[in-house]
């Protein structure tokens, strides 16, 4: 359940969400859902930058780990 009045844009506020918890899957490991919820935020959000540079930064690590 999420608050129906928020101040600013409720769709950025559902896409913060979901790269927040795209974040805490990161923190457990689990690439696919991290895959899942960032992908969920880009859906709502075309571009949303939160989105953007977290995907980004995901990408930089598994290369630099050579997944």
């Amino acid at each position: 359940k999420t608050p129906k009045h928020i101040d600013g844009s409720y769709i950025r506020y559902i896409a913060g969400l979901s790269v927040e918890i795209a974040k805490a899957h990161g923190q457990l490991g689990n690439h696919k859902e991290v895959d899942r919820w960032l992908n969920a935020a880009l859906r709502i959000v075309p571009g949303y930058q939160e989105a953007v540079d977290f995907q980004t930064s995901v990408r930089d690590t598994a290369a630099a780990n050579g997944k």
